[in-house]
């Protein structure tokens, strides 16, 4: 016996399994795999109990196994149906937590002599049948005649208030994937609107209704969603909006469509238990059929039709349109940029400079490049402890306000510092998956409408093979797909830092740096009059006018611009010749020869040297 029921299952039916890294996987005993797969070709879960066939491209429930070898009787399914209606309609009829864990009596007591009464139980059930906790919701009358006011109450099996450690929120009414397979599902916000439903389905209807707190409910459940059609009912309120928005994000990828069936010619807050109550079950089905659907067929097409227009306004009335630069002539906006340096050059340092610019409407660098004013403002900046510390990233701050003559204040209110895991993996297929860290980040980009997010470094969140060219493209659609802005920072070798001419064997797949929008390399550059100094290079700049530009910096951050001038790549080569010409004049008198220094730059124009008088 193993502590997983699936496993335990599999092994009663001699269908013989594997450990693969942290998870398992199998032949599917359902297709039994196809030519093209020699081996396993399904991955079992065995925290949902759920087998995904990658021939078939479904997902199997225990329901599913118990079937194949005739071990239920579909009868009982037919009766665990109509039991559940049952209490559906109870529930129906009936009609934030506390943050420390108590019994639930005492709690129940308390409320009851607040005036609550106990309006519905609803139980929560896996994929297995098991019973994970229920909720009891409470309501008090309100004295103005409005919506009562409601307490939803989990309360896990050992009796107690709140979800144990390890539990999470899950849809409510999960059990219906072991009950019947369908195509159709719906998806309610609230336990007692989704038994509204449930209670007015006929027992012809073949429907997956589910209930759900917010979309994060559903991570870990897109397989069930594989090919179906998907009925969403938007709350009429700012809160159903919004989780019908991240829904859609959500489920999109793995769905056939979504229907959005919408209440806004109601008063506010007004759901589906609403127009059913007033309505009824035809008058939904129909609302349904005229409410608003995305499918992924029309994609291209609508893609088309929009870009069509677009053009028709503006070149067809020779009309120039309007750029979208997050900063004028150097980051343009919802792209992917890269920082690409070796160690040790100040990455860090020019990320946080270009983070504090933003927040106080400062230029970078140069007083070419200017943020956009009527952005919020906003910074997300992702790193891991052991690279950056808070209170390096404290002192560095500090630093860089300091030369700005900012406030501190104002840019810790507007700059978000996480240390977090890995934002990408790769599944048993081999192919690029976001985990569930980068669905929590996604999900406070969209709510707090962050617009710029920095990196810091970019091989510590991908927990995939950087030097695989085709995974990069997959990474940088799906930080797109955002709608902010990002900034990569990512590692050359050491020993580039002094090379003049472009690091052909960079750290990492080509694609990293081939596929940003904005690419900048900083080197540390020895000079005859000045010494040390940085030299940043616009390597890339797809829609800008500085491509392949310089900017000659002062040696230690912050850095700042040694000359105003933005240096063109042909200029810097021809001087670097001259350099090299001239040559160190210790090294030079060592080998017995003498070369003067203005002989070897008389072939320039003055004014190029200005930046180093």
């Amino acid at each position: 016996m193993t502590k997983y029921q699936i496993l335990d299952l599999l092994q009663k039916f001699n269908i013989p399994y594997a450990a693969k890294g942290k998870s398992y996987v199998c032949r599917c005993p359902f297709c039994k795999g196809d030519g093209k797969i020699n081996d396993h070709n399904a991955i079992i879960n065995v925290e949902n109990s759920t087998i995904y066939c990658f021939s078939e491209q479904k997902t199997y429930l225990m329901k599913d196994l118990l079937l194949l070898f005739g071990e239920i009787d579909p009868a009982q399914i037919d009766k665990a149906k109509e039991k559940m209606q049952k209490n559906a309609q109870h529930n129906t009829e009936l009609s934030k937590v506390t943050k420390e864990r108590r019994k639930f009596e005492d709690v129940k007591n308390d409320l009851i002599r607040q005036g609550f009464t106990v309006t519905g139980i609803y139980e929560y059930y896996n994929l297995s049948c098991q019973k994970e906790y229920e909720v009891i919701r409470f309501e008090k009358p309100s004295i103005d005649g409005e919506k009562p006011e409601k307490k939803p109450i989990p309360v896990d099996t050992d009796g107690y208030v709140g979800l144990s450690q390890g539990k999470r929120q899950i849809p409510y009414r999960l059990e219906q994937f072991s009950l019947f397979q369908t195509d159709e599902i719906w998806l309610v916000e609230g336990e007692k609107c989704t038994d509204a439903v449930i209670s007015a389905m006929p027992s012809s209807a073949n429907i997956v209704c589910l209930g759900f707190r917010k979309a994060s409910d559903f991570k870990g459940y897109e397989n069930l969603f594989q090919g179906k059609r998907v009925t969403i009912f938007e709350d009429n309120d700012k809160t159903g909006n919004q989780n019908t928005q991240n829904l859609v994000e959500i489920l999109k990828p793995h769905v056939k469509e979504i229907t959005i069936v919408k209440f806004t010619e109601f008063a506010d807050g007004y759901d589906v238990a609403d127009y059913l109550e007033d309505f009824g079950w035809n008058q939904i089905v129909e609302r349904i059929s005229l409410s608003e659907k995305i499918t992924n067929e029309n994609d291209d097409e609508e893609n088309i039709e929009e870009n069509f227009r677009f053009m028709l306004e503006f070149a067809g009335k020779r009309k120039i349109a309007p750029e979208k630069w997050l900063c004028s002539e150097l980051i343009y906006e919802n792209t992917v940029s890269v920082i690409d340096a070796p160690g040790g050059t100040g990455k860090s340092f020019l990320a946080l400079q270009l983070a504090v610019s933003y927040i106080a409407q400062e230029s970078f660098l140069l007083p070419e490049f200017i943020w956009r004013k009527e952005r919020n403002r906003k910074v997300l900046y992702l790193t891991k402890k052991s690279e950056n510390p808070i209170e390096i990233i404290n002192n560095r701050l500090l630093h860089v306000c300091d030369k700005y003559e900012i406030d501190p204040i104002n840019i810790i209110k507007n700059m978000t510092v996480m240390h977090m895991k890995h934002l990408f993996a790769t599944d048993p297929t081999d192919l690029v998956k976001s985990t569930e860290s980068f669905q929590k980040l996604k999900e406070k980009i969209v709510m707090q409408e962050i617009q710029l997010v920095i990196i810091d470094p970019v091989a510590d969140f991908f927990l995939v093979d950087m030097n695989a060219n085709e995974r990069i493209p997959y990474i940088y659609e799906m930080l797109e797909e955002t709608g902010a802005t990002w900034v990569l920072l990512h590692h050359q070798s050491k020993n580039s830092q002094f090379e003049k001419t472009e690091n052909t064997t960079a750290r990492g797949a080509s694609a990293i740096r081939d596929k940003a929008r904005l690419r900048i390399t900083i080197k540390r550059r020895e000079t005859p009059h000045k010494g040390l100094v940085m030299d940043l290079f616009i390597d890339k700049a797809n829609f800008s006018k500085y491509q392949q530009h310089h900017i000659f910096l002062t040696p230690q951050p912050p850095f700042l611009m040694i000359d105003p001038k933005i240096w063109p790549h042909e200029d810097l080569i021809r001087m670097e010749e001259e350099f090299r010409k001239r040559g160190n004049e210790k090294e030079n008198k060592k080998n017995g020869k003498n070369i003067n220094k203005l002989d070897a730059i008389e072939t320039l124009k003055e004014e190029d040297y200005s930046w180093q008088k």
